[in-house]
């Protein structure tokens, strides 16, 4: 017969795997819906278009991360807390975020027209891309709500939509007329419309009244704070394994960009997987470190599990790539085959340092991910320029995975000591 505590957490453990459940069903209709897209897009643009695109996307992504994004999840640990407290303070929240997004596109704008190897189609691009901060930035205001009351049928929904209603579009306007700054701007308008979807969803679960005041923007101190944490963590990340393709457009060529941008997208997909699991589990976990001291053993044991199911999967990928992509893409993207190996085998890293990472941000101690990225950055940042010298593109690849199994190391070694040290394991 089953004890009072497992059955309490085997009641938990359901409810993130339901919450996973939605979430990752959402995330095989969109990945499904974004195969068309993935394939039909690079191969219609080409190698210049696509690697201009890819450079504008990749370049306003490095600004994303100073978007203050990391309070969305102090809003999702908070409103566990007091549902009813983040109702009166919606508004200055959606305020603050405004303002943050209208920041970074003039930062965007301002530093790609002083770049020399940008020109003018370059800027341009980036100029319409350069509007994802302010989707994305108001966008996780309700995606937080959601998440915190657990609506992930909800969330689910809206996601799949979006990304049906912009694959479908991009591929349509492509079939037609083959315009890049057509597929831009209609990217804009549909991340737009979509911002209001959000928000009226967001509605259903809670009150609120947004008024563009800038008396409005007023955040609690300790808000600001614990947000402050979770967005250096994120500049943290994106600098220790994502800002390749912006040294790759200062060092190399627009074909190499396409080329490694396609690897990267391929290995996207996988990588959003990772998100699901802690966007699903987040909620639980937080909850689970409040009523009870865990066992660091099976922090463990879930970590090696993952380690090596993701090795398998990687040794099954790199076994089938040199079939799979000759099928999807023209000849001259076939160095992706090389790179994108290399790439999926840094997701046996990614993916199991995921229990570590999340216990650290679930009980308020992910200050201790921070003291790792000063030695990552660096580490990423000379591996790049070295290795590209010598290596050629595969390079920031073999960077990349270098870089993420030190990161895991660290989180395995500061996080269990912590953790233990804090009470928060035995």
């Amino acid at each position: 017969m089953l004890t009072k505590p497992f059955r309490a957490l085997s009641v938990e453990i359901q409810r993130g795997v339901k919450n996973s459940l939605y979430l990752t069903v959402a995330n095989l209709l969109t990945t499904l819906i974004t195969l068309v897209g993935f394939v039909y897009i690079p191969n219609r643009l080409g190698v210049h278009d696509f690697g201009i695109y890819t450079l504008a996307l990749s370049f306003v992504a490095l600004f994303h991360v100073f978007g203050f994004n990391g309070l969305h999840k102090v809003i999702i640990r908070e409103t566990l807390l007091d549902r009813t407290y983040l109702e009166s303070t919606i508004n200055n929240l959606f305020n603050f975020q405004l303002t943050i997004a209208l920041i970074q596109m003039i930062t965007i704008i301002l530093i790609a027209m002083v770049i020399p190897s940008y020109d003018h189609e370059i800027i341009l691009i980036i100029i319409l891309a350069s509007h994802l901060m302010l989707f994305k930035g108001l966008r996780g205001i309700p995606t937080a709500i959601l998440q915190a009351h657990e609506e992930m049928k909800t969330l689910a929904k809206i996601n799949v939509t979006h990304s049906l209603v912009r694959v479908l579009g991009i591929v349509t306007i492509l079939f037609f007329v083959n315009d890049l700054i057509l597929v831009m701007l209609y990217i804009l308008m549909v991340n737009l419309l979509f911002i209001f979807i959000y928000y009226r969803a967001m509605g259903e679960l809670m009150e609120f009244h947004l008024h563009l005041t800038p008396q409005a923007v007023k955040i609690p101190k300790k808000y600001l704070k614990q947000g402050f944490v979770f967005t250096l963590i994120g500049v943290g990340s994106l600098l220790s394994t994502k800002i390749d393709l912006f040294m790759l457009s200062l060092m190399g060529e627009i074909k190499e960009i396409a080329i490694y941008g396609l690897s990267e997208k391929i290995i996207a997909q996988f990588e959003m997987l990772r998100g699901v699991i802690l966007t699903a589990f987040y909620p639980i976990v937080i909850q689970q470190f409040n009523k009870k001291i865990l066992r660091l053993k099976s922090l463990y044991l879930i970590a090696g599990s993952i380690f090596f199911g993701m090795a398998l999967l990687a040794l099954f990928y790199s076994s089938i790539a040199q079939e799979i992509i000759p099928f999807l893409y023209a000849q001259e993207y076939h160095g992706t085959i090389e790179i994108s190996v290399v790439l999926f085998f840094y997701l046996v890293f990614f993916f199991a340092n995921l229990p570590f990472s999340t216990a650290l941000q679930s009980v308020g101690l992910e200050r201790y991910i921070l003291y790792m990225y000063p030695f990552s950055i660096l580490l990423n940042v000379t591996l790049n320029y070295y290795l590209y010298q010598s290596m050629g593109v595969i390079g920031f690849a073999y960077s990349t995975l270098v870089v993420q199994a030190f990161i895991l190391l660290f989180l395995m070694g500061i996080g269990s000591y912590q953790l233990k040290k804090k009470g928060f394991v035995r």
